[in-house]
């Protein structure tokens, strides 16, 4: 069976048991797990215990710290950070066993008894049997004489005795009528206010078992502790968490008015809404709704900017400036996204104000490369010497390169003739790209006085044919422009990604990203050292 049916059945069993009746989360759908994070559960990591599961699974179990807590059951609480390959969930684990209310144990009702309990007899103890007495006694019984028949004992010896004597005539009636003492009723034992989070949660999973510990064919153990005290460890969590779930794509829309044949021209039509048609206002609502980038933790359009692990609002008034218009979506701050279990789209106007943007970030981050180059010259000489792998890693980016898909409103249907595609398709790169896309997809849409739309789809790719549910020369309904264009899109690039042999799905590149933490930062131990570092630390 070929590698991609099995990536694409795992997906797919995945998207049943998780997101059928599931989605959209209650995060919303803009992320289809938890949004938070180590740091909205503590603020100190080292209060953290980390383990990886089958070398595909990252827990981070964190241990409560009894001064910092208020009351015992809170402190019994067990919190999980797990990350998988499908994404990151928190899950937290309350005892049943825990008492809830007062830290006394409650007694259990006990019935009283329907009859007094009977007298004890009395049992006269005996050293030998009665029938001892019955025997005659014979001349070696005789050989040992009795202590009372001694008459030239020691003094001291006498009395010792004498006063044993006495002891036992005082003190033993009271002794042989005493009662015995009242039983006690059986109380369970006080609640614990204090245990190993880490230890009671892997061992009631089953996995504190020898087994799980062990090697089998060269293969890491089940269970491994991970090297949480690596400051690096912490920034390869993050990367892994800004590994997207879902694949994720970009339509970048324009609006040409008539006669304009220039790109700084047609970039600054979306400045307003006033000289536009108005059919294209709905058009951009009906793709998407509008997002704050600040407080969006989907996919922006930018790598750097997409997937954030903090949903926490910026200072920023989080109102869409209704004077920039169409040009308020470049991506700087708002923009328009839609998404569903599978897939993420973002929807961007772009502007000069964008292009200003992306290339004063895209130098900010060189001089921070520079800088951090400077501060460490041995990683950056590694840098250097795993990025001149040459053709190799130039072959590798290119196969990776994704279908561009722009959305081009013409007034008129001849001006698509005239419409400067190069430089269009150079407004829409990112910090990271240069020159014009290899591959791309243009839907030109043109309004007719019957109140309808006509398509024209021009594509420009190597194996991919013409995607639906547009196709060239297609008349639809205005209503639903924005719904064949955003599915047309999704088709596009996943036909894409389906031809291209180095292209992943998502969850494969979080699964390496994984592997390759687990790798680096797995702690060697040995059995016992490892239930060591269980029970002390």
């Amino acid at each position: 069976m070929s590698l991609k049916v099995k990536d694409a059945a795992e997906a797919l069993l995945m998207c049943i048991t998780d997101q059928v009746d599931s989605f959209p989360s209650p995060c919303g759908p803009e992320s289809l797990y938890s949004t938070l994070s180590e740091k909205d559960l503590s603020e100190d990591f080292s209060n953290f215990k980390y383990f990886s599961l089958n070398n595909l699974t990252i827990l981070a179990v964190l241990e409560q710290n009894k001064k910092s807590l208020q009351s015992a059951q809170e402190l019994n609480t067990v919190k999980v950070v797990i990350r998988g390959p499908f994404g990151r969930q928190i899950w937290i684990v309350e005892p049943k066993s825990e008492q809830t209310g007062s830290s006394k144990p409650v007694k259990a009702a006990r019935p009283k008894p329907a009859a007094p309990a009977a007298a004890r007899p009395r049992i006269e103890q005996r050293w030998w049997p009665s029938s001892v007495d019955s025997i005659p006694l014979v001349k070696a019984d005789k050989t040992l004489p009795r202590l009372g028949d001694l008459d030239d004992l020691d003094p001291k010896f006498a009395s010792i005795i004498n006063a044993k004597i006495e002891s036992e005539l005082k003190n033993g009636p009271s002794l042989a009528h005493s009662a015995p003492p009242a039983p006690s009723e059986c109380e369970p034992p006080s609640p614990r206010n204090h245990s190993q989070s880490a230890r009671v949660l892997l061992s009631q999973l089953g996995l504190l078992s020898s087994q799980s510990l062990q090697e089998c064919q060269g293969m890491p153990p089940y269970l491994c502790r991970l090297d949480s005290g690596d400051a690096a460890f912490i920034e390869s969590l993050k990367d892994l968490d800004q590994i997207a779930n879902r694949t994720r794509d970009t339509v970048y829309v324009f609006y040409v008015k008539a006669g304009q044949n220039k790109v700084s021209d047609i970039l600054d039509n979306t400045k307003s809404y006033k000289s536009l048609n108005s059919d294209f206002k709905d058009l951009l609502l009906s793709m998407g709704w509008p997002v704050n980038i600040h407080t969006h933790p989907g996919w922006t359009g930018a790598t750097k900017s997409g997937a954030k692990a903090s949903p926490y609002p910026s200072q920023e008034p989080d109102q869409i400036p209704s004077s920039r218009g169409p040009a308020a979506f470049d991506g700087t701050r708002w923009l328009l996204y839609w998404s569903d279990s599978r897939t993420e789209v973002a929807f961007i106007v772009p502007t000069e104000e964008r292009n200003t943007y992306l290339s004063k970030l895209n130098q900010s981050q060189g001089n921070k490369t520079v800088t951090a180059a400077q501060a460490s010259p041995e990683t950056a000489s590694s840098d250097r010497k795993s990025s001149g792998s040459g053709k190799e890693s130039s072959r590798v980016s290119k196969g990776l390169q994704e279908v561009r898909t722009l959305v081009v409103w013409c007034e008129r249907v001849e001006d698509q003739e005239t419409v400067p595609l190069d430089d269009l398709l150079t407004s829409t790169n990112g910090p990271s790209d240069s020159g014009t896309p290899a591959e791309y997809m243009i839907i030109y849409v043109t309004a007719l006085s019957s109140g309808l739309v006509r398509v024209h789809v021009t594509t420009h790719t190597e194996r991919c044919g013409t995607p639906l549910p547009l196709v060239d020369g297609m008349v639809c309904l205005k209503r639903t422009l924005g719904v064949l264009i955003r599915q047309t899109a999704v088709n596009m690039a996943a036909r894409k990604r389906l031809l291209n042999e180095l292209s992943l799905i998502p969850h494969n590149r979080r699964v390496q990203k994984m592997q390759d933490i687990i790798n680096k930062y797995r702690y060697e131990c040995t059995e016992s050292e490892f239930y060591e570092a269980l029970f002390t630390t």
